[in-house]
C-alpha cells in the first residue's frame, strides 16, 4: 500500500486535470494510481474539496474513555511495571489531572 496523498497533492491533481492533462499522465508523474487521481479530481469537481473525510475510531477497551485517561493509565503502567490493576487504578483516582473524569473499572483495566 502506498503512502496517503496530501491535500496539496490532491489540489495539484485537480489543477493539472483542469489544464487538460489525463489521469494517466498525472498519476505517472505523481507516483500514485490512476484511480486515486480520478477519485480526487471528481470529488473536487463537485465541490467537496481535497480534505479526506476518513476517520477511524480507536480500537480497544480504553478507546471509550478520554484520551487523557488512556494516556495516564498507560503512563502509570510504565511507572509501576510490577503494580497490579488495583494499584494503577488507585493511583489514577489520585491523579489531579484525572479529577472528574470517568476511570475504567478493575475488570476493564484487567483486560
Amino acid at each position: 500500500m502506498s503512502e496517503q496523498t496530501t491535500c496539496q497533492q490532491r489540489s495539484l491533481f485537480y489543477q493539472r486535470y483542469g489544464q487538460g492533462e489525463s489521469y494517466e499522465v498525472i498519476a505517472r508523474d505523481m507516483g500514485v494510481s490512476r484511480e486515486c487521481v480520478r477519485y480526487w479530481c471528481r470529488r473536487q469537481g463537485v465541490g467537496q474539496g481535497a480534505q479526506s473525510q476518513y476517520h477511524r475510531e480507536p480500537a480497544g477497551l480504553l478507546s471509550r474513555f478520554s484520551p487523557l485517561v488512556r494516556y495516564a493509565l498507560l503512563r502509570l503502567r510504565v511507572e509501576h511495571p510490577r503494580g497490579g490493576v488495583s494499584r494503577i487504578r488507585h493511583a489514577a483516582h489520585h491523579r489531579y489531572s484525572l479529577q472528574g473524569l470517568r476511570i475504567p473499572s478493575l475488570a476493564q483495566m484487567g483486560r
